[in-house]
């Protein structure tokens, strides 16, 4: 079976982790700067339609922001909304007192407005770097803008690269221009981080056209086996915890495998599900998983005549059990898409049938 992966921590065989999510070939992230006005009526519901989720910097205060209702309205969508800093001033020119003043109330001001208080990466105004050690404290990746495809795992999360589009760039304001971005990474396995500020006439700086950047939404459609499309702060998480994660199996039956997947990092940010993989016995006819009692979904796949299941779980949120459905006293049968169909158990007892759901 040829798919991308890549040494994690310690991965019992005959378990493999996902590079990227779904073992999809490169990961792409879209973040939009600057809070411009089309940002929102225009390139979010873009992506909600795909569902596809980016990421919004902003700048705290100012005429750039936007207003934490729209803010609010975005992160329920699923956008991530991260930190462009209080005042859009560049890090580089700061004293470390006013550099971490920056950081520390951009990150509360965001984490106090918007629920779940996950504001944890940071854009650099003007993609000028500030004091890498201050932003580690507060954040697990920032962005730049040097235009390259970053790799599969970044030697530095204080500079993940990103590539300017719109209106500015000579080669990336068409749609084969920005998602030649996306191709490279392919090639490589890699990272593409967008920047966009602009969408349509907003007069944001660097506008991109909104038929450009929905010709670029629909190629991420199209060819979705490739690319996984997810937001900057979520792409991190995954790359920190594929690169943490133990998979240990515990137990090993006929009909059933057990499981603890565990990163060891803080599970109140590292939250995000991991994509795993392992090859099934051949007289499986069903399949079920669980983690921590829960369904799980999953999907099949066969290649040179080995059946594998792939799922999606969270590290340190429980056992993970995967079974023929012969251990269950439920009758558990893949569906179509790949989804699990829990039957009810009828039982009879004194002469009374009993559905347990």
């Amino acid at each position: 079976m040829s798919t991308l992966t890549v040494s994690a921590a310690s991965v019992d065989a005959p378990y493999t982790v996902g590079t990227w999510r779904g073992f999809t070939t490169a990961a792409v992230s879209y973040t939009f700067d600057d809070g411009c006005a089309n940002q929102f009526p225009v390139a979010i519901p873009m992506f909600n339609k795909k569902k596809f989720k980016l990421t919004l910097f902003i700048v705290t205060s100012g005429g750039m922001f936007p207003g934490w209702q729209k803010l609010i309205s975005a992160a329920a969508d699923g956008h991530e909304i991260a930190s462009h800093t209080v005042s859009h001033g560049s890090l580089k020119s700061m004293a470390n007192t006013a550099q971490e003043n920056e950081l520390k109330r951009s990150q509360d001001s965001i984490n106090a407005h918007i629920p779940g208080k996950q504001c944890i990466t940071l854009a650099y105004p003007y993609c000028e770097t500030g004091n890498e050690a201050l932003c580690g404290k507060y954040y697990i990746a920032s962005r730049t803008c040097s235009g390259q495809i970053n790799d599969k795992s970044p030697s530095n999360f204080n500079q993940i690269s990103s590539i300017l589009c719109g209106s500015t760039t000579s080669t990336r304001n068409s749609v084969s221009g920005i998602n030649a971005g996306a191709d490279d990474a392919a090639k490589s396995g890699g990272w593409c981080v967008y920047l966009f500020h602009g969408v349509g006439n907003d007069g944001g700086y660097s506008g991109v056209s909104e038929n450009v950047l929905q010709g670029c939404v629909d190629y991420m459609d199209a060819n979705r086996k490739k690319f996984w499309v997810e937001s900057f702060g979520n792409v991190a998480r995954y790359i920190k915890e594929r690169n943490a994660v133990i998979v240990k199996e515990e137990s090993a039956t006929e009909n059933s495998f057990t499981l603890k997947v565990t990163d060891g990092l803080d599970d109140v940010i590292y939250n995000y599900p991991l994509s795993i993989r392992r090859p099934l016995p051949a007289k499986w006819e069903k399949v079920e998983v669980t983690q921590d009692g829960k369904p799980v979904e999953f999907s099949l796949k066969d290649s040179a005549g080995v059946k594998y299941v792939t799922f999606d779980v969270i590290p340190d949120r429980g056992t993970v059990i995967i079974s023929s459905g012969a251990v269950s006293n439920r009758n558990v049968n893949l569906m179509g898409n790949g989804k699990i169909l829990i039957q009810p158990l009828k039982l009879i007892v004194n002469n009374m049938q009993i559905t347990v759901p």
